[in-house]
């Protein structure tokens, strides 16, 4: 072999240097340290999720003969897949002097045989050795596949092996797994608990609060080089201000998820990230529905798999999550690169929403998408009942945006979001008057809107008359079931809720007229 590959063989089959400030994080090292024995140990997360820190640090504190293989793309090759197998566990002085392996060389016609007799010398060897292999998502040939496949399946009882990738390898682990022999580390492993993240900060000399350390947890989900840039980032002298600042845009952040993420995907691949990031949580029909794309249950399963910050929710609801950094940055990019799309993309997601029946998600991207007379359709077409139920303070905090704009753009969906808002604060005298004032743009509203939009007004005005025990409360309500019985089904999907309100009032007014007391929700 050259001296110049026998040089680099070395470097891949060093261990990775430990940093300074080290957080040792010793639930990690107890789940190594007990899976080993008996499995093979499965290290698979995304870029920046420690791995590989992980294993060396866990290794220094171990007295077991361990030897180190960074695999590259070179690797693909089967004869120089084994050649460096073979180097790594020389390099590691892991095999005696009188191991067969030491002077095995693999030939250019590499094969079973030859495989074979690698797995005899490594049952031969007197002592466990420890074999890591990083960065296994390098390896794609289907030989050195199946190769390394064969080498676990009958792997003898002194090879203790880790696989450390950034996604799960085409190696075939299912039968490991079944039997128990498979010890798996991930993502959600691999993140700092709230101690150890403490600890990290502390090494850097910043002391957080608890406010503080949770804030940062829940904007990185304690990915570790999240963690350790945001650590590099802040000034001990103001750190509410550089947490605040630290976000999927900052540099560091930025150019490492773009490096370490964005720029390994497919072009489509990124566009769907770019347009999918405008939802908190996206489905594979929602995300249908933003990209045009049919294959969306497959792309967002191919980057769970891949590792690529993005994560089924887990609760058998088809439903994901991407990073918040990274949708962070997904959303700044989409603002500079497709300007415009962002207003776009948040309509369409309300009308997937207000399809599936789930209007208070509808109001909120039609508020962001700055769609008020949207806002209002959803309100009185569906919405307004909800202000009668457990969703009451969600639909309001919905609609609070278009409230507040109803001082200053007075039109009928702001004033009667205002209304419904004010109803959730009890404040009934402005609910009465921004009814009032929405009454004025009935006539110029398509029938679409001013039906329903009527009927609401109607509902409101019996719920006004009730709560001050108005001697009205009977006329109102009588003209409330009137409209009713006038307006298209079609037109007033919540019509059902509103002939209760009606019906309820009514008999309220006919039972105790003059002595109704004032009521106020509970």
């Amino acid at each position: 072999m050259p001296d110049q590959l026998i040089s680099e063989l070395r470097l891949r089959a060093s261990r990775p240097a430990l940093p300074p400030a080290l957080v040792r994080r010793r639930r990690l090292e107890q789940r190594f340290s007990g899976g080993i024995p008996w499995s093979v140990v499965l290290v698979s997360a995304g870029p920046g999720s420690g791995k590989t820190t992980a294993v060396a640090s866990w290794l220094h504190g171990s007295a077991d003969a361990a030897s180190w293989l960074t695999l590259d793309e070179a690797d693909n090759d089967l004869r120089t897949f084994w050649v460096d197998v073979l180097g790594a566990l020389s390099a590691g002085d892991v095999l005696p002097a009188a191991s067969r392996l030491q002077d095995f060389v693999p030939a250019a016609t590499f094969g079973a045989p030859e495989a074979l007799l690698v797995r005899t010398g490594l049952a031969e060897l007197p002592e466990p050795v420890m074999l890591v292999l990083d960065d296994v998502q390098h390896l794609r040939n289907a030989e050195v596949l199946d190769s390394l496949s064969t080498l676990i399946e009958h792997r003898p009882p002194q090879l203790r092996l880790v696989l450390v990738t950034r996604a799960d390898p085409a190696l075939r682990l299912h039968r490991l797994r079944a039997a128990g022999g498979l010890t798996e580390i991930r993502s959600e492993d691999l993140a700092f608990t709230e101690d150890e993240a403490a600890e990290l900060f502390a090494l850097d000399g910043i002391h957080l609060t608890e406010d503080q350390l949770r804030v940062l947890l829940e904007r990185t989900l304690g990915w570790p080089v999240g963690l350790r840039l945001a650590a590099m980032s802040l000034a001990a002298t103001d750190v509410t201000r550089g947490i605040a600042r630290f976000t999927g845009t900052e540099r560091s952040v930025a150019e490492y998820l773009i490096g370490e993420v964005l720029d390994r995907l497919p072009a489509a691949d990124r566009d769907f990230l770019l347009r999918t990031s405008i939802a908190e949580r996206i489905s594979p029909s929602l995300a249908t529905a933003l990209t045009g794309r049919r294959d969306s249950q497959g792309v967002l399963e191919g980057m769970v798999a891949g590792n690529s910050f993005v994560v089924g929710l887990g609760d058998g609801s088809g439903w994901f999550r991407y990073h918040p950094l990274l949708r962070e940055l997904m959303q700044h990019r989409l603002s500079l690169e497709q300007p415009g799309a962002t207003e776009e993309l948040h309509t369409l997601a309300a009308r997937w929403f207000a399809a599936g029946g789930r209007p208070i998600q509808a109001i909120r991207h039609a508020t962001i998408a700055g769609d008020w007379d949207e806002v209002g359709r959803l309100l009185v077409r569906s919405a307004a009942p909800l202000i009668l139920t457990a969703d009451a303070p969600a639909l309001a905090a919905a609609l609070e945006p278009a409230a507040r704009r109803a001082a200053g753009q007075p039109r009928l969906s702001t004033l009667l979001a205002a209304a419904i808002w004010h109803f959730q604060r009890q404040d009934f005298p402005a609910m009465h008057r921004d009814t009032t004032e929405a009454a004025e743009f009935l006539p110029e509203a398509p029938d679409d809107v001013r039906v329903p939009a009527e009927l609401l007004i109607a509902a409101t005005t019996v719920a006004h008359d009730r709560l001050t025990a108005s001697a009205a409360l009977v006329g109102s309500s009588t003209r409330l079931l009137s409209l009713l019985d006038g307006a298209p089904r079609r037109l007033v999907p919540a019509a059902p809720h509103h002939r209760v309100v009606g019906l309820n009032n009514l008999g309220v007014g006919q039972l105790w007229p003059g002595i109704c007391p004032p009521l106020r929700p509970t």
